[in-house]
């Protein structure tokens, strides 16, 4: 199940522009922080 939908467009600049460049495979690992979670300190 996709999160968004995917065009004709999408497609095409896949197809175009991005096919030769990216890897087969992608692996994306990575955070989110919001600083109003982070504790302040003082430097």
């Amino acid at each position: 199940m996709a999160l968004f939908e995917v065009t004709e467009n999408d497609k095409r600049i896949y197809e175009e522009e991005l096919r030769d460049f990216l890897p087969d495979k992608i692996l994306d690992v990575h955070t989110h922080v919001w600083p109003s979670l982070v504790p302040r300190t003082r430097i």
